[in-house]
């Protein structure tokens, strides 16, 4: 029964007898309540008009049942009363506790609502609220009794409701709707949220209202966006990448291939490239090794390979790193590759590896090719017992014609030779440029027999050659040494050496021949001498035991000069007292490499004597101190020099360093530029055994020499020969007209002085005037 109908029932007020109540404890007087209303019925009981009915709260039904009975006695003082059972009154008490329990539950689901981080609200089906929980209240800024009642519309606002209106009509309609919207804060921000709505249908399955809860989502879709973002970077970047990224499937299918991939492949479109077998863009010659690579990526393992591919009909190299991709499970799903078209590095470093093994002149194998191929024949030689020879060619004539026409034509001789000698060897045969006007030949599998006919016929070849230019034809020999390599060769050091003796030999003997080297006894102690040679230099090296001798160099017409010119030569000390000129151990010196610490310990200890006895000194207007060819092509020696005699306070004009004419020769650039730079500082030079070289003397033009040493081999043989009082004749001429001194060496006789004196040299030395002397003499 409705409440209003309660209150519109009539009967007489009950009155209630005090002493009646005064014999109730606390509680129960407490507890008890009369309506002082008129009930029509009650459980299903009739009453009657004056009926009273008591409602007791937080009693037994002992206690309940007393104070019903009370209250029915003193109800009976005023009117007549029905008497109500135990046993309905005991129903009445369980719905009590009915209500009650459903009273708390109710303020359980309030709580927990309450206390829920989501915004909850309830609305009817005409739109208002009828229920919402503190986030929600906080999220608008308003109360519960303020919410209570008010429409959507009013609170939200035209245009947020407008935007959530069409979800609304939907729940309304009984669907399950949710979706995603942004919403302003009470601060001024923005928050994302997820809302659901949830259709509330009564007991007659008609929607009455609508459930909404609100998730703030604003971390995840900052997330979310982040994570796309970052994506999307990660997608520019790999199509962007200047490498090839690709993924395939299992089955080795393209799935993806970026932009530097698709331009790799030469297909833009990338609807082609999907589904596209990695293998089949592969050079067949490779495929079979890239598949099974592939294969090792498919059981888990990372690879790389280099392989070709023919690109629009253009032959391509590739590098490339291939990945396994693993799902959360730990399987592998996919294959991932990296790959680098690296044609263009390949090529150079084939471009390298052949400047490196080829004389880029004549295009022909250079010297160090030629050692490493060289170094297999001997081992295979030694292991196999196989019988091969080694040529070594000299063209003669070469410097005449590279000194009269220039370099362009000396380079256009050697690739014309080269092209001869290439046209007469045979296919297996290695013919390699190895320095200069040098070459060489490895003939594999020859016996000596046959080497030497090859080289005979080489050398007519060469020399019916005529090499023509500037419309001048010049004839060309060449002399060849030939060394047979067998199971009892040694080195390549030992072998190339054997076969330049050769070439030397066939040079000595007249040129435009061919000579075989013999190994011999004499050979074999030379080598023995060499090495015994080269202990001795080491140590008087260490020991600082080498010994400064001098020579005077006096002038042919006996007219005195300012001061004395000397020549400083070197000895070695025996351990009999005896001292060791050096041409004893010069050689072996040179053949391993030690001439120029000998220059060095020269040098110092020259300028060291005088600097320490400077009245010698004065007395000297030149010292000649003899440099090797070693020390002309050693940079560091250059500016050994002049440091020396920078820190020295003997003058650099009084010193004269004396350069074999052969070694400027072979060395003109490097001998150029070391007498350019000490000319700076004074010092002065002479070509020493001038006339061996048997060369133009167009580069005389080229060398800032101040004397010319004429050699004394045909110094000796003035007054008995000829043609070597003819040679030294015209060296003088030539020294007079180049405006350079003349100096003669090995003056043994009275005889030979005095035909000098009649040619007009300016200077002659030897044992006639004097012999060497300690150095301690000048002092």
């Amino acid at each position: 029964m409705a409440l209003q109908d309660l209150s519109a029932n009539r009967g007489p007020l009950p009155r209630f007898g005090t002493r009646f109540f005064a014999g109730l404890d606390g509680r129960v007087r407490q507890s008890l309540f009369k309506l002082p209303l008129v009930l029509n019925s009650v459980g299903g009981f009739a009453i009657g008009m004056a009926t009273i009915f008591l409602i007791v709260a937080n009693l037994t039904d002992h206690e309940m049942l007393k104070a019903f009975w009370l209250g029915a006695f003193t109800t009976t003082l005023l009117g007549s009363v029905s008497l109500l059972g135990a046993t309905k009154f005991a129903a009445l008490r369980a719905r009590q506790r009915s209500v009650a329990m459903q009273r708390a539950h109710d303020r359980m689901l309030r709580q927990l609502v309450d206390a829920s981080p989501a915004m909850v609200s309830y609305i009817d089906s005409g739109g208002r609220f009828q229920l919402t929980n503190r986030s929600f209240e906080n999220w608008l800024g308003a109360s519960r009794d303020e919410l209570h009642g008010r429409h959507l519309r009013d609170v939200l606002g035209d245009g947020p409701f407008e935007a959530i209106r069409p979800h609304v009509d939907r729940a309304l309609l009984g669907e399950s709707v949710r979706f995603e919207r942004l919403i302003a804060t009470l601060d001024g921000g923005c928050r994302y949220v997820d809302s659901i709505l949830t259709p509330h249908f009564d007991e007659r399955n008609k929607v009455s209202g609508v459930f909404e809860m609100i998730v703030d989502i604003t971390d995840r879709k900052r997330m979310e966006e982040t994570l796309r973002d970052s994506e999307e970077r990660h997608r520019a970047l790999v199509e962007n990448s200047p490498v090839c990224i690709l993924e395939m499937n299992l089955g080795g299918h393209l799935e993806t291939l970026n932009l530097a991939g698709r331009t790799m492949i030469g297909e833009d479109d990338r609807s082609h490239v999907f589904g596209l077998s990695f293998v089949d863009i592969v050079a067949p010659a490779d495929r079979p090794r890239i598949a099974e690579l592939l294969d090792r990526v498919r059981a888990g393992e990372a690879t790389q390979a280099e392989f070709g591919a023919t690109i629009d009909k253009e032959r391509r190299v590739f590098s490339a790193n291939f990945l396994p991709l693993r799902s959360p499970d730990g399987k592998v799903h996919k294959l991932m590759g990296v790959m680098q078209d690296i044609t263009d590095a390949h090529m150079l470093a084939d471009e390298l590896s052949y400047q490196a093994s080829y004389d880029a002149l004549t295009g022909l194998v250079n010297r160090r090719e030629f050692e490493q191929r060289l170094e297999r024949v001997l081992d295979t030689a030694r292991f196999e017992n196989t019988e091969n020879a080694l040529c070594y060619l000299d063209l003669d004539q070469f410097k005449v014609i590279n000194d009269t026409c220039g370099h362009i034509a000396g380079d256009e001789l050697l690739r014309q030779i080269a092209a001869v000698l290439q046209s007469n060897v045979r296919q297996r045969d290695t013919l390699a440029r190895i320095g200069g006007d040098e070459f060489g030949i490895l003939m594999e599998r020859c016996s000596l027999e046959q080497a030497t006919r090859v080289a005979n016929k080489l050398r007519r070849k060469v020399a019916d050659f005529r090499f023509v230019w500037a419309q001048k034809n010049f004839g060309v020999g060449v002399s060849i040494g030939i060394v047979s390599i067998d199971k009892t060769s040694e080195n390549i050091s030992v072998v190339m050496n054997a076969a330049d003796s050769a070439c030397y030999t066939a040079k000595y003997k007249g040129r435009n021949r061919v000579h075989i080297y013999r190994r011999s006894n004499t050979d074999l102690v030379r080598r023995h001498g060499d090495a015994e040679w080269v202990i001795r230099v080491e140590r008087a090296l260490y020991e600082n035991s080498f010994e400064l001798t001098y020579q005077p160099i006096v002038p042919a017409s006996g007219q005195s000069e300012d001061g004395a010119h000397i020549e400083i030569l070197l000895r070695l000390p025996d351990s009999g007292g005896e001292s060791i000129p050096p041409g004893a151990f010069l050689p072996a010196a040179e053949r391993y490499n030690l001439s120029t610490l000998i220059d060095r310990w020269v040098v110092t200890n020259a300028l060291a004597w005088f600097a320490e006895n400077p009245k010698a000194l004065d007395r000297i207007m030149i010292c000649s101190i003899n440099l090797s060819a070693q020390s002309l092509t050693d940079p560091k020696f250059l500016n050994f020099v002049c440091d020396t005699l920078d820190a020295s306070p003997v003058p650099a004009e009084k010193i004269c360093f004396d350069i074999n004419e052969s070694a400027a020769i072979a060395n003109l650039t490097d001998a150029t530029r070391f007498m350019i730079e000490l000319g700076k500082l004074g010092c002065r030079f002479a070509l020493d055994d001038f006339g061996s070289g048997h060369s133009s003397f167009a580069y005389l033009k080229a060398l800032p020499v101040d004397y010319l040493k004429i050699d004394g081999v045909y110094v000796k043989g003035i007054t008995d020969d000829p043609l070597d009082l003819a040679i030294v004749r015209s060296i003088n001429d030539i020294g007079r007209v180049m405006q350079k001194r003349t100096i003669a060496e090995f003056v043994e006789s009275e005889q030979v002085a005095e035909k000098l004196r009649e040619i007009g040299v300016d200077y002659y030395q030897g044992y006639f005037i004097a012999k060497p002397k300690p150095i301690e003499d000048l002092a």
